[in-house]
C-alpha cells in the first residue's frame, strides 16, 4: 500500500497560482500535491472497504435514481478496474470498459471484490509516474488525473452510501474542497458529451465555504481555497479562486458544499444558505452534472 507524505504537508501554498502548482497548467487546478491525492485515495478505498462489507446490497440509493447498492458498488469497482488498466497499459485512446473482464461477485462479497479493484488501482498508480502521458477523458491527459478522477469518485459513492444508510457524512475538508475544483475543471469536457446540459444563462454563482477548522502547514483557515467564483458564460463553464459578488451565493460548510455541487443533496435541504437567484444556481447544477 502507499504511505506517501501526511495530507497536510503536502496542501498547496495558498499563495501560489493554479499554475505553479506540481499539475502544471494543462493538470487543472488541484490544490493537493499528487502525493496528498494518493493518501487520501488510499484513505477513502480503504472506507469504501468497509461500507461495502456493512451495505444491505439490496438498499435502494436514492442519490443514484434506479441503483440499488450493489449495482453502485459494481459501477464503482469498475471503474477502479478500468482505470487501473489504463494506468498499466499507457493508451493514447480510450479503453472500452466493456471489453475488460469485469465480473461482480456472485458470492456477495463486496467487500473483498472492492478491495480487490482497489488494490488493482493502488499498485497501478504507484507504478506510474504522475506525469505519464495517457488516455483520459478530461483536460489532463497524464496519469496524475486518473488519481485525482478516482478519489473523488469514490468520494462521492462512498457518500451515496453513507446518504442511503441516514448517516451524516464525513469528509477531510482539503478533499471535500478539491472535489469541488475537480468537478469544475472537469466540466468543459462534460459539456462536450452528447447528453450535456449547456448554461444558456450569462451569470454567475459564488460558493464560500464557512470551515472555520485551521488546515494545511501553517494551520491556516481554508481561505481563498474555500471560495470559488464560478462563471457561466457563451455557454460555457469557467471559475477561480476568488471572493467577489455573483448573481448566487452559497455559504455552508465545506462538505455541504461538496454534496450540492455534486447534486447528492438540494440546496434548501443541506446546511448551506443560498442568496440570490436558485434559478441560477439550478442552472450551474444541471450543467456540472455527475
Amino acid at each position: 500500500m502507499l504511505r506517501p507524505a501526511g495530507i497536510a504537508a503536502a496542501w498547496q501554498d495558498p499563495h501560489m497560482s493554479h499554475t505553479d502548482t506540481d499539475h502544471g497548467a494543462e493538470g487543472g487546478s488541484a490544490d493537493l500535491t499528487h502525493d496528498a491525492i494518493l493518501e487520501a485515495l488510499e484513505r477513502e478505498l480503504a472506507r469504501m472497504v468497509r461500507l461495502a462489507g456493512s451495505t444491505d446490497p439490496h438498499m435502494e440509493i436514492p442519490t443514484c435514481p434506479g441503483w440499488d447498492a450493489a449495482e453502485l458498488m459494481e459501477h464503482l469497482g469498475g471503474v477502479h478496474r478500468w482505470a487501473a488498466e489504463i494506468l498499466r497499459t499507457r493508451p493514447s485512446e480510450r479503453i472500452s470498459r466493456r471489453g475488460l473482464d469485469i465480473r461482480a461477485p456472485t458470492d456477495g462479497r463486496w467487500d473483498h471484490w472492492i478491495r480487490e479493484g482497489a488494490d488493482r488501482l493502488l499498485e497501478a498508480l504507484a507504478e506510474t509516474p504522475a506525469d505519464t502521458p495517457l488516455w483520459a477523458w478530461g483536460p489532463d491527459h497524464h496519469a496524475r488525473w486518473w488519481a485525482r478522477r478516482t478519489l473523488h469518485e469514490t468520494v462521492v459513492h462512498g457518500a451515496d452510501l453513507v446518504l442511503a444508510s441516514g448517516g451524516s457524512v464525513s469528509v477531510e475538508p482539503l478533499v471535500a474542497a478539491d472535489c469541488i475544483c475537480e468537478l469544475l475543471d472537469n466540466t468543459p469536457a462534460r459539456l462536450r458529451w452528447p447528453d450535456a446540459v449547456r448554461p444558456t444563462s450569462e451569470a454567475s454563482v459564488h460558493l464560500h465555504a464557512t470551515d472555520a477548522t485551521p488546515v494545511g502547514p501553517r494551520q491556516a483557515p481554508l481561505g481563498d481555497r474555500g471560495e470559488w467564483m464560478v462563471e457561466m458564460t457563451g455557454g460555457g463553464v469557467g471559475w477561480s479562486h476568488a471572493h467577489g459578488k455573483g448573481d448566487t451565493a452559497v455559504r455552508g460548510p465545506v462538505v455541504e458544499l461538496m454534496l450540492v455541487m455534486n447534486r447528492r443533496v438540494a440546496a434548501d435541504s443541506a446546511g448551506v444558505e443560498v442568496f440570490g437567484s436558485t434559478t441560477v444556481l439550478d442552472e450551474l447544477l444541471a450543467a456540472v452534472g455527475h
